[in-house]
């Protein structure tokens, strides 16, 4: 960052007045947009105002500059003292996130001056999928993502460097924007539609990864290609692929070792804990739980660079391995630090691989622990309380459903099959119907619980159900 200039920012402190923000508004508006080892602080942008930071690095300028609605850097009064600009310096050009009547956005996604992908968010009909454009649905908005493969005879020569990045990089934001729409939406759209998209941005981060010529923004640019990574790890894992999903997890973990980025090197750990624990064994016969708990430990030492969020699935993940193990007492703690860390949640700390975390997101942990330590009617009031409040929530449908597919188990182990197998039915066909194998694998296993019961009609019922769901896909 420059720090030359000691003259305080008036266009940049005039821009956030005029848009009704206070400091740590903005810092938390801006966070919505930055990887969590790059998000500001209340100070941070007091530092600014007063100008003892001039040129904050790429990432945060662009997300200032998306938020304070500023063309280029010189709009909110950002400048690179040390450094004599040149024509070859890039200005973003990018629109806003929404335009004034909020109806349509399109950001674009440009490396070297070319357009190489494009983000639309619009509100209106689902346009048809084809081969080279993806829609995602969410709650009354179609977010539409456009990606095709980098034309690396493409790439501009910056500061002199061949075949380097230097300042070709005309919107990294656009890719962080992408990065963090792809993951918000794994919880409500079916992996088999989202993997490949994933992938393709996955392969145009690594592109520009492998070309920058600067360590800066090898770090902004693999920083991304983590966070990609881990959320192809998810959908992998969601496809029922465990190889590929370790696979995605060990190369961030990898990426965050080399660039030195602790946050990226948590959250690897975090999401692969999951897999080795296969999910605290309500998934996997063959999940170790020690092997998960030791992952989450090495995350939790890394804690002070995460945001509350992480920190509160750190803390549930815990305590649910914890319950497996039948130890209460320290599920209980697991529990408490993680309630903690949800109180700390603001909207700006649900994004990315974290926008599904709430109170009501731990309450599933809650009630999941209660049925791991043998407390089934407990379990059921818990989990049938936080089915309820999921139920609005179409952003967070897989939550919904390993929630219903628990408090099957959770009915069952009440000795109630019934009522265990009208929901295990249920939450199955969702599951089928979206192609979610790792829910699935997790439906099979509350199944299980209903061997007891297997000669009557309830049961036998169940099955033909689950039969006709699984021809059906």
């Amino acid at each position: 960052m420059g720090s030359l200039r000691q003259s305080p920012n008036h266009l940049f402190r005039r821009a956030r007045q005029r848009l009704g923000y206070s400091r740590q508004d903005l810092a938390d508006t801006v966070n919505q947009l930055l990887p969590q080892y790059c998000v500001l602080t209340a100070n941070d942008i007091g530092k600014i105002e007063r100008g003892v930071v001039t040129y904050p690095r790429e990432l945060r300028r662009a997300a200032l500059r998306t938020v304070l609605q500023a063309r280029v850097d010189a709009d909110i009064g950002l400048a690179n003292v040390r450094r004599r600009p040149t024509d070859g310096d890039p200005a973003f050009s990018g629109p806003p996130m929404s335009n004034e009547r909020g109806e349509s956005a399109r950001i674009p996604v440009r490396f070297g001056g070319e357009v190489i992908g494009q983000l639309v968010l619009q509100i209106g009909a689902v346009e048809a999928l084809t081969a080279s454009r993806v829609t995602l649905q969410t709650d009354g908005m179609a977010a539409q993502v456009e990606l095709r493969p980098v034309n690396t005879t493409g790439f501009s020569h910056a500061d002199g460097v061949e075949g380097g990045l230097g300042t070709a990089v005309d919107s990294l934001d656009s890719f962080l924007t992408v990065t963090r729409l792809l993951a918000s939406q794994r919880q409500s759209v079916a992996p088999d539609v989202l993997i490949a998209l994933v992938e393709a941005h996955r392969d145009c981060l690594s592109v520009l990864f492998r070309r920058a010529s600067s360590d800066t923004l090898r770090a902004d640019i693999g920083a991304l290609l983590g966070e990609a990574s881990i959320v192809a790890s998810r959908l992998w894992s969601a496809q029922g692929n465990r190889s590929m999903a370790l696979a995605h997890c060990a190369n961030a973990r990898s990426l965050a070792e080399e660039l030195g980025i602790p946050a990226l090197g948590a959250t690897a750990r975090i999401f692969e804990s999951n897999l080795h624990s296969e999910a605290a064994t309500l998934i996997g016969r063959d999940g170790d739980v020690m092997l998960g708990l030791r992952m989450l430990e090495e995350a939790s030492t890394l804690a002070g660079s995460l945001g509350p969020a992480a920190r509160a699935r750190i803390g549930a993940e815990q305590a649910q391995a914890y319950a497996v193990l039948q130890l209460p007492n320290e599920c209980e703690k697991a529990l408490d630090r993680a309630r903690t860390a949800v109180q700390d949640i603001h909207v700006g700390d649900r994004s990315g691989l974290f926008s599904d975390w709430s109170a009501a997101r731990l309450r599933v942990y809650e009630g999941t622990c209660k049925l791991l330590l043998g407390q089934p009617e407990e379990a059921v009031a818990v989990l049938t309380e936080t089915s309820r409040n999921l139920e609005a929530d179409h952003g967070n449908i897989n939550v919904l459903l390993a929630a219903r597919v628990d408090l099957a188990s959770a009915y069952a182990e009440s000795g109630e099959p019934e009522m265990a197998c009208d929901v295990l039915a249920n939450a199955y066909e969702h599951l089928a119907s979206i192609g979610n194998r790792r829910g699935i694998n997790r439906a099979y296993r509350a199944r299980e619980r209903l061997d007891r019961w297997e000669t009557q009609r309830p049961v036998r019922e169940l099955d033909q159900k689950l039969m006709r769901a699984a021809q059906a896909t």
